[in-house]
Order: structure tokens, then C-alpha cells, then sequence
């Protein structure tokens, strides 16, 4: 059987590493179906509904060891792999792409990770948007930056969301994107989910927090049902 020691790494904080091709192999790839990894996300607030639709569990091995997790792949067919320890990139790196073909979709929403791209995914359900008509976008590092204009520039969306990151690279790389689109095409959320140096470092911590929020509310008192558009015109 395939495993994972996920007992010997004690990191608190998954740490990224980059597998270059000849380094590893790939040896299954199946809908998600474990455990520890539909808890991993569980735990910050990412449905298992959210998983199955949008992502694969990828089983790979390295040298003589085994591992898996959570892995979507990006547009240039590399992998973005994600368990409690580590956060590995197989092959190029590029963009990954979520949600409804470019064809149908209307409206784009730009984040820098896979895990980001699944919280707004979750928060845009619970604001009861149809997710038809959006396509998501991981740019997996802001130094793809360039690689999602150069994609998307010309491409037929009325509006571009941005939700990366609230620290100096988030801000360098939304604004490089705000001055390569056209002037009132790309809109910069964070402040609606108060992501910035001294509130939400991201959207899933903004998930994560205000879900907290809700629960604690709940257990006080019976819940009253919100739909916030956060910025999200219909």
C-alpha cells in the first residue's frame, strides 16, 4: 500500500518544495478519497464538495518513498500537491485553472494558491453566486505574474477579481496586473475580506477566521441566514 509518513514531519508550517522531471514519479492519480487529507482542508473550512469537484489526490514517490495529496494541475500539465507538510510543485510552473471552461465563464478570480482558489470557492456557495459563471485562477507563485497576463490579456472576460496575498508581494504583483489590464476591467478585493499587512495574510485565513466567527455566534443564538456579495456583482 501506498503511504505517507506524515509522523515523521513536525514542520507546523508546510514547507514548498520544487521537484524538477527525472526526480519523481507520478503513480496514481484518483478522486480525493483520504482521510487525513478531507480533514487537512476540512479543518480550514475547504468541503469535501470543493475537493472532489476541483481537485485529485495524486500519489507520487520520490527516491524509494511514497507520498500523496491533494493535487491540481496547472495549465502547462504540472502539478500543485498539497498535504499538512508540504506544498510541492511537480514539472513547470504555471497557472492553474478552476471552475467553468473560458468559453462560458464571464468573470475571473485570481488568487496565488490552490488553497486560496478553493476558500473564495467556498465563500462565493455560501453568498449563493452561481459558480458558473466564474473561472478561477492560481497563479501558484507570484512570480507567474507575467505568464497570467501574457494568457489572459486579450481574453473576452467583463471583469477581472483580485484576491492574492496581503503582503509586499501580493501588493507588487495586483498592482502589476492593474496596470497591464484595461482601467476599470480588474478590481482588487482584499479590502472586502480585510486582507493587508495587518489584518487577513489571505483569503482562506479570512475564511477560517470569520467561519470561527459564525460558529461561535450559532452557539449563542439561533443563526440568521446572510448572502454578502462581497464586491461580487452579479
Amino acid at each position: 500500500d501506498i503511504s505517507i509518513p506524515f509522523q515523521k514531519t513536525r514542520e507546523k508550517t508546510a514547507k514548498e518544495i520544487v521537484l524538477k522531471p527525472n526526480t519523481y514519479a507520478i503513480t496514481q492519480i484518483t478522486d480525493p478519497s483520504s482521510r487525513k487529507l478531507i480533514e487537512y482542508f476540512k479543518n480550514r473550512n475547504i468541503s469535501f464538495d470543493t475537493l472532489k469537484n476541483h481537485s485529485k489526490q495524486v500519489h507520487y514517490q520520490v527516491g524509494e518513498n511514497h507520498f500523496y495529496g491533494i493535487g491540481v494541475k496547472n495549465v502547462e500539465g504540472g502539478y500543485e500537491i498539497r498535504n499538512p507538510f508540504s506544498k510541492m510543485k511537480f514539472g513547470s510552473s504555471d497557472v492553474s485553472e478552476l471552475g467553468k471552461e473560458k468559453a462560458e465563464a464571464k468573470k475571473i478570480v485570481v488568487c496565488e494558491g490552490i488553497t486560496d482558489s478553493f476558500s473564495i470557492i467556498e465563500i462565493l456557495k455560501r453568498a449563493g453566486k452561481n459558480l458558473d459563471d466564474y473561472r478561477f485562477i492560481s497563479l501558484n507563485s507570484v512570480t507567474n505574474v507575467q505568464k497570467f497576463i501574457d494568457r489572459y490579456l486579450n481574453q473576452t472576460y467583463d471583469s477581472v477579481f483580485l484576491l492574492l496575498d496581503g503582503d509586499t508581494a501580493g501588493d507588487e504583483a495586483t498592482k502589476k496586473i492593474q496596470e497591464a489590464f484595461p482601467q476599470g476591467k480588474v478590481r482588487d478585493l482584499r479590502d472586502n475580506f480585510g486582507i493587508h499587512s495587518h489584518g487577513y495574510k489571505d483569503i482562506n485565513e479570512h475564511l477560517m477566521k470569520e467561519s470561527q466567527k459564525q460558529e461561535k455566534k450559532q452557539t449563542l443564538k439561533a443563526p440568521e441566514p446572510t448572502k454578502k456579495g462581497y464586491g461580487f456583482k452579479r
